[in-house]
C-alpha cells in the first residue's frame, strides 16, 4: 500500500506555527482568568486589541460589527411576541 502523504510536505508554515502558539497562549490565559465578569472584561479587551491590529477596511467593518453585536437589544425581555395580540382579540 502506498503512503497517503505527499513526499514534499515540509511541516507547518511559520504562519501556522504562530497561529498555534497564539491559540495555546489564549487558552492558557482563559484558564487563568478569575470570575465570570473578569473573563468577560478580558475577552472584550482581547477582541478590541485584535480589531485594532487589523488593516483599515477590515478594522472599520469589525468595529461596526462589534458595536452591533454588543449593543443592548431593543426588547431584552425576548421571546417571540409576533402575532400573539391578534390571537387574543375576539373575532
Amino acid at each position: 500500500m502506498g503512503s497517503t502523504q505527499d513526499s514534499t510536505y515540509q511541516g507547518f508554515t511559520a504562519e501556522e506555527r504562530a497561529a498555534m502558539k497564539e491559540y495555546a497562549h489564549e487558552q492558557k490565559k482563559a484558564t487563568r482568568r478569575g470570575s465570570r465578569a473578569d473573563k468577560a472584561a478580558e475577552a472584550e479587551r482581547d477582541v478590541l486589541a485584535k480589531i485594532a491590529e487589523m488593516q483599515k477596511p477590515d478594522r472599520t467593518m469589525a468595529e461596526r460589527l462589534h458595536n452591533v453585536v454588543t449593543a443592548p437589544a431593543a426588547n431584552e425581555a425576548g421571546g417571540c411576541q409576533v402575532g400573539f395580540d391578534e390571537l387574543n382579540e375576539p373575532s
